[in-house]
C-alpha cells in the first residue's frame, strides 16, 4: 500500500516538473512524438498530408539582375529555380518579377513547363527595388488577397542593396526609398522575406540602431529592415545623401535569410513548402525556420554544428531555462539569452536586445 502512495506521489511531482522540462513545450508542456513536430504550442505530422496541390497563400518571387549580381549567382538561382519548382504541376503558375534599374510594367508568370531563365542585366546603372515593389502592389491590388483572401507574400532575392538610378540622388536616397515602400507594403499586410547570397551577408548579424546612418554596402541592416522581421521603420536622407534611422521594432524572426552552406535549397525549402501544398511532402511548420521548437518534436533544417576542426559534430543543446556562455545551452526557437536565463520574446522584449545583455551565439536578440 505504501508503494502505491509513493508511486502515486512521485507521479504527481513527476507532473509539477514536467513542465520545467519543457517550458512552453507543445500543449501541456510535453513533447510531441517523433513522427510530428512542435509549433507555436501545436504538434504537427511532419508529412504534407493535402491531397491536392495548391497555393496556400499569394506569392511573387523577385529577383534583382542588377550589376549586384554575379553570372556565378545567375547560374546558381537558375539551376535552384528548376528545383524548387520543377515538381510543380503544369497547371500551377508562379508570378514573377525581374528588376534592374528599373522594372517591368506587370508582374509575369511562369510553370514547371515553361521554366523562366535569370539573364543579368549587368550594364544596368543601379538596383530599384522601389519600382519592383510598385510594380508588386499593383498586380496584389488585382489578383491578391483582395480576390482569394489568401496571404500576400513577396520573396526577394538579391546580392546587394538598392542602388541609385537616374532618379535617385545617391544610394543612401534609394535604400530610404526601398524601406519606406516596404514599410507602406507590410503595413497593407504583405509579408516580405529577403534573401542575400552575398557573401559579407549574415543573417544573425547586428543591425545599425537608430539614430545611426546606414553604410552603403551595409547589406544586413537594409535586408531586415525591408523584410518583416521589423515593422514601423523610419528611415530618411540625411543632408550627405546616407540613409539614416530614426526608429524601428521588431516583430519577426525568419524573414531574412542568407546563405549558411553551398546548398541554397535551405534558404526557400520552408517557405515553398508552407505556401505550396500537396507538392513535397513535407510539412511547412515543420522547419526550424518556420518556428519548430527543436527539443519537443522532430525538425527539418539546420539543428546541429560542425566544429572547424576534425571533432565529431556537436548538437546543440536547447532549453527555454539557463543558458548562455556558463552552462553552453541555446534557447529555443523564439526566445533570448539574457544573463543565463531564457526569455520568451513575446513576453519579455526588452530583455532581448544586445545593449541590454542578450547573448546573440544563445538565441535571438536584436
Amino acid at each position: 500500500m505504501l508503494s502505491k502512495k509513493l508511486f502515486s506521489i512521485g507521479l504527481m511531482l513527476l507532473s509539477l516538473y514536467m513542465p520545467l522540462i519543457y517550458g512552453a513545450g507543445c500543449g501541456n508542456g510535453s513533447s510531441c512524438s517523433s513522427d510530428k513536430c512542435c509549433n507555436n504550442g501545436t504538434c504537427y505530422s511532419l508529412t504534407d498530408t493535402s491531397s491536392k496541390v495548391d497555393y496556400s497563400e499569394n506569392i511573387v518571387l523577385v529577383f534583382d539582375v542588377s550589376s549586384n549580381v554575379q553570372s556565378s549567382t545567375i547560374t546558381k538561382l537558375n539551376s535552384l529555380l528548376q528545383s524548387i519548382t520543377g515538381s510543380f504541376p503544369e497547371d500551377l503558375e508562379v508570378p514573377y518579377l525581374f528588376f534592374s534599374d528599373s522594372a517591368p510594367t506587370k508582374v509575369k508568370s511562369y510553370n514547371s513547363e515553361e521554366l523562366i531563365t535569370i539573364r543579368s542585366e549587368a550594364s544596368a546603372v543601379g538596383s530599384n527595388f522601389k519600382a519592383a515593389f510598385e510594380q508588386i502592389e499593383t498586380f496584389y491590388n488585382k489578383y491578391g488577397n483582395i480576390k482569394n483572401s489568401k496571404k500576400n507574400n513577396i520573396l526577394v532575392i538579391t546580392e546587394g542593396n538598392p542602388k541609385a538610378t537616374s532618379s535617385d540622388s545617391s544610394n543612401g536616397d534609394a535604400i530610404v526609398k526601398a524601406i519606406n515602400y516596404a514599410t507602406q507594403l507590410k503595413n497593407s499586410g504583405i509579408r516580405i522575406y529577403t534573401v542575400n547570397v552575398n557573401s559579407s551577408s549574415n543573417e544573425d548579424a547586428d543591425i545599425a540602431s537608430a539614430g545611426s546612418t546606414i553604410a552603403d554596402n551595409d547589406y544586413d541592416t537594409v535586408m531586415q529592415l525591408l523584410s518583416s522581421n521589423y515593422n514601423n521603420v523610419q528611415v530618411s536622407t540625411d543632408s550627405n545623401g546616407k540613409a539614416k534611422i530614426t526608429s524601428y521594432s521588431a516583430s519577426g524572426s525568419y524573414h531574412y535569410r542568407t546563405p549558411t552552406s553551398s546548398d541554397w535549397n535551405e534558404l526557400f525549402e520552408d517557405i515553398v513548402a508552407n505556401i505550396v501544398v500537396g507538392v513535397h511532402g513535407k510539412n511547412g511548420k515543420c522547419f526550424v525556420r518556420s518556428g519548430c521548437l527543436v527539443p519537443y518534436g522532430t525538425c527539418y533544417g539546420n539543428v546541429t554544428t560542425t566544429t572547424t576542426t576534425k571533432q565529431p559534430t556537436q548538437t546543440i543543446v536547447y532549453s527555454t531555462q539557463k543558458c548562455g556562455s556558463k552552462n553552453g545551452a541555446t534557447c529555443v526557437s523564439g526566445y533570448c539569452c539574457n544573463k543565463g536565463k531564457c526569455y520568451e520574446k513575446s513576453k519579455h522584449d526588452n530583455k532581448c536586445y544586445v545593449s541590454k545583455g542578450c547573448e546573440s551565439n544563445f538565441g535571438f536578440c536584436y
